[in-house]
């Protein structure tokens, strides 16, 4: 009798002993394992469950620390590879278009975001990284005023949130400015363009300001010759109203005298070392800018 009790306690001991090893270590471990497994198949959203704090639950605790570490990883690849198709994709546009177009930074430097056309019309490549101030004036003796006043607007642009823009712009130190333009060769050339400016936020801070350079050097030549031809034009209309008043009679007079006066100074002008040639010279011109005073003849005057 003795011993069928001694064997039934040992086996009820032994029973109660595997299932504290199925509670303790092998259903963790089935646990464990069925999780690296499904961690194989790509789910990185599962993890353990293990609360013990012996060896088997800091093995859970770290597997979890494991799939948590490559899902932030995969979450990061795939940022950094839709980062990157978008720049391929914003390198295609802007190595298109036909504007100068610059990503400026916090710290005024160019980023890696600006098109082609702003190195051809700059005549500059490898732009990244530089200062502004520096790629639009890079004589920093010749040019030290128009760099601080740059400097001074764009940060302006970068802090003054709560200022209005159309406010900042009104002292744009970039509208319709003449710049000159050295080659890689020495060889130098004039532009005149015209910046505008667009604050990109990130919650309430300006990240970023996208600059977009219009070349206004053909307008603005062809604006400048059109006023000359206007000018030109008016000035002629002028004189024809002032000959009109004055009569053909007055002014054949006008130019009999005119005509005079040029040909005695021509004389003049080939004698001009002689003190009295030089002094007849002076009393003819003089004399010729007060009969086209008197016919109204400014430009001649």
């Amino acid at each position: 009798v003795l011993t069928l009790f001694f064997l039934g306690t040992g086996i009820f001991i032994a029973i109660i002993l595997i299932r504290m090893m199925q509670r303790i270590v092998i259903l963790p471990i089935i646990s464990i394992g069925n999780v690296v497994a499904k961690v194989g198949e790509g789910n990185l959203d599962i993890k353990t469950d293990i609360k013990s704090n012996d060896e088997l639950g800091l093995l859970g605790s770290k597997l979890n620390d494991m799939i948590y570490g490559l899902k932030e990883k995969r979450h990061l690849e795939l940022e950094n590879r839709e980062i990157e198709t978008r720049n391929k994709e914003n390198k295609k546009y802007l190595d298109n278009i036909n504007e100068g177009l610059i990503l400026l930074n916090p710290d005024l430097t160019i980023s890696k975001q600006y098109s082609k056309f702003i190195t051809v019309l700059f005549n500059k490549e490898d732009i990244y990284g530089q200062r502004l101030s520096d790629f639009i004036y890079p004589d920093s003796d010749k040019n030290q005023k128009e760099r601080k006043e740059l400097d001074q607007f764009l940060t302006m642009v970068f802090e003054k949130v709560k200022t209005d823009m159309e406010m900042i712009l009104s002292i744009n130190p970039l509208f319709n400015k003449r710049l000159q333009i050295i080659s890689p060769e020495g060889k130098g050339s004039e532009i005149i363009i015209d910046a505008h400016f667009q604050r990109i936020f990130k919650g309430n801070k300006v990240e970023n300001v996208m600059i977009i350079f219009e070349d206004r050097t053909r307008i603005i030549n062809i604006e400048q010759e059109l006023e000359a031809a206007r000018k030109k034009s008016q000035s002629e209309l002028e004189q024809i109203a002032v000959i009109l008043r004055a009569g053909s009679d007055s002014f054949l007079e006008f130019v009999q005298d005119a005509e005079m006066y040029i040909s005695k100074s021509t004389g003049d002008i080939n004698s001009i070392e002689n003190i009295e040639s030089l002094n007849s010279l002076l009393r003819n011109l003089h004399s010729l800018k007060g009969s086209a005073r008197y016919m109204d003849l400014m430009q001649i005057a």
